[in-house]
């Protein structure tokens, strides 16, 4: 005897009760992830309505076929245990374990079972739910509607988003800022903010070192020979000072004569004597230079720090450098950093 046979008019209520269950199952997972969905969204400040109802249909239609296939779906022995639930007193279970037997015993228990089966109506079986599956369903349709809504209302502006929200509740650090200073002892000044206030990590304002009248600027106190200079990226306190050094002035006793200072001593004839007739004068003698007389070259400028170097042609070679890379940088450099160079090639 076949039972499915005996079973056939209850199995479609049994497939129906085990969809009910499948599909009960898949939704509540699937509104768990556009839960999570809406989450992700609201912290990214996107609109996640359609994309949380995107997700919970598909998750939705992807399981309930798999939780119905694998934990389900009704059997023989399932449907025989649901009639036997009604008040068949295992009835059908019996039937359905010895089907294949044939002796006397069983087939009477047989004739019983489909006699007692004969009389049960489909409308007196009722769909047996898991009330914990419904509640969950109903906690997990809740919180997705819920966060879908404050994703929504986040996308519009009428809320703030997740990212928003961290900000305002977790500590922020404060910014941190160090002074950067310039200083100038004697000699010259500092074109610019002298003492700056800078975010850590910002570059500092451009300044630039400017000589005084019978001063030249040597170098700041970093080993910096660029009098104009810009700090970047500053992470520290900062402290630079501008070198500036006298130049050398005309010694005035460079420029007195031999003949005159024999002069002094109270020998006249001899100023006057083979000493004139020999040229000793500019107009007679060998040198046409003012300075040839004292054994030393008179320059105005005299020489710069080091003794060796001529101040005019090392100051006018640095000027002509700085307004050829103006010419060449110009459009790279700020209106601010432009106007200081233009101001210092104007002092020199």
């Amino acid at each position: 005897m076949n039972p499915n046979t005996q079973f056939e008019k209850y199995h479609p209520k049994f497939r129906k009760e085990a969809w009910l269950r499948s599909v009960l199952a898949a939704v509540s997972i699937g509104f768990g992830a556009a839960f999570m969905a809406a989450l992700v969204t609201w912290f990214l400040s996107v609109n996640g309505l359609w994309i949380s109802l995107a997700v919970l249909v598909v998750v939705t239609a992807a399981l309930s076929p798999v939780f119905y296939s694998k934990k389900y779906r009704p059997t023989v022995m399932e449907d025989a245990r649901r009639l036997d639930a009604i008040g068949l007193k295992e009835r059908m279970v019996t039937m359905v374990e010895f089907a294949e037997n044939d002796s006397c015993m069983v087939q009477v228990q047989r004739r019983d079972a489909q006699q007692v089966l004969s009389n049960v109506e489909v409308s007196q079986i009722r769909m047996k739910i898991s009330r914990t599956m419904i509640v969950v369903a109903v906690i997990a349709a809740l919180l997705c509607s819920a966060m879908t809504t404050v994703t929504a209302l986040s996308a519009y502006g009428y809320l703030k988003s997740g990212e928003e929200m961290l900000e305002n509740i977790l500590p922020q650090e404060p910014d941190v800022y160090y002074t950067v200073t310039y200083i100038v002892e004697e000699g010259g000044y500092i074109e610019g903010e002298e003492a700056q206030l800078v975010l850590a990590g910002d570059d500092a304002e451009p300044v630039l070192a400017v000589a005084e009248d019978g001063f030249a600027f040597v170098e700041w106190d970093d080993g910096s020979g660029d009098p104009a200079r810009t700090d970047v990226a500053v992470t520290s306190d900062l402290t630079f000072i501008a070198i500036f050094a006298p130049l050398d002035e005309e010694d005035p006793e460079d420029g007195e004569s031999g003949d005159s200072g024999e002069a002094r001593d109270g020998e006249p004839g001899e100023g006057d004597g083979e000493g004139s007739q020999e040229g000793d004068s500019p107009q007679d003698g060998e040198g046409d230079e003012p300075g040839d007389s004292t054994g030393g070259k008179y320059e105005e400028w005299n020489q710069i720090i080091n003794g060796e170097t001529y101040y005019r042609e090392f100051l006018e070679a640095y000027k002509e450098r700085l307004i050829q890379q103006l010419e060449e940088h110009g459009d790279e450099l700020t209106e601010e950093e432009r106007a200081i160079i233009e101001a210092y090639i104007n002092l020199v």
